[in-house]
Formats: structure tokens, sequence, C-alpha cells
């Protein structure tokens, strides 16, 4: 009796440690996937010749964001989709650490999530995502030529009713 116990809930501990694995193999395929895309389309589809950096860009379109170096050196970014692609050089625009300075200094209270260089038609910005104490999110757009402020807001956490 014991025996079969111990066998029944060792069998669904194994089901539980797999699942639990192929989850995890699953998301880190999928981000190697999105990074492996990335990369064909900027080398294919851009003057980047060397990349230094990849992130993603979710917002009303979602895009591959690439940092790179074009062949006379000079710093480059794109954003590519399946379709669009659109490049700029990195000179004259507002670095990450500058937007990072700023959004530490007035927001003290949150914990950075992520800062990405984002794009909607032509215009080019920072997003930077902040969690809250209350576990809400504060999504902050910053110009990424001149670092203006663009617009701001918030995503409250759900409350539970009392």
């Amino acid at each position: 009796m014991y025996v079969r116990i111990l066998l029944i809930v060792l069998g669904i501990v194994v089901v539980f440690a797999a699942s639990g694995y192929h989850l995890a193999y699953s998301v880190v395929s999928d981000k190697r996937s999105f990074e492996e895309q990335a990369r064909e389309w900027a080398l294919q589809r851009t003057e980047i010749k060397e990349i230094t950096e990849i992130a993603e860009y979710r917002g009303r379109t979602n895009c591959a964001v690439v940092f790179g170096k074009n062949a006379q050196g000079t710093p480059v970014i794109a954003w590519l989709t399946k379709d669009t692609q659109f490049m700029d050089t990195v000179a004259g625009t507002v670095p990450k650490d500058s937007v990072l300075q700023t959004v530490q200094a007035n927001y003290k209270d949150f914990e950075l999530q992520h800062a990405v260089p984002g794009i909607e038609g032509k215009e080019t910005f920072w997003e930077v995502v902040l969690k809250g104490r209350s576990g809400g999110y504060l999504y902050l757009y910053y110009d990424f030529h001149t670092g203006k402020m663009l617009r701001s807001y918030t995503i409250h956490a759900p409350t539970t009713p009392a």
C-alpha cells in the first residue's frame, strides 16, 4: 500500500519536473530564435556589419531593436519587423545611461524592469518600464534624440475586494 502511494507521488513529481523543464526550455529556445532572426534581418537588410546588442520592443508594432556598427564603424540602430526596417545613427541620440540616470533620480521608489528603444511610425523614443511597490507598472517614454519626456502612463495592480 505504502509503495503504491510512494510510486504515485513520485510519478506526479516526475511529471511536474518534466513540464517545468519543457516550459523553461521552450522560453529559452524562443528567445534564441528571436535573436537569430533579428541578427539575420539586420545583416541582410541593413548597413549593420557588426552587432553589439539585440533587444525587443513590444508596442503597437513588435520589433527587433539591433544596435551595431556599419562598415565605416559608425554606431547605428535599426528597428526591424518581418516587413519593415528603420535605421538611424546613434550619434546625436540620448544614451541609455543618461535615460536611466534621469529615471533613477526621479523614481527612486520604483524597480527598473526594462529600458528599450521603441518606434511608432517614424517617432523614436526610449520606453522605460518601472514596477512600483504596489505591484503596478509605470511606463515612461523619452524622445530618443532630445531626452524630453513624451508621455507616461500607469497600469495599476489589480485589487481584491475587501
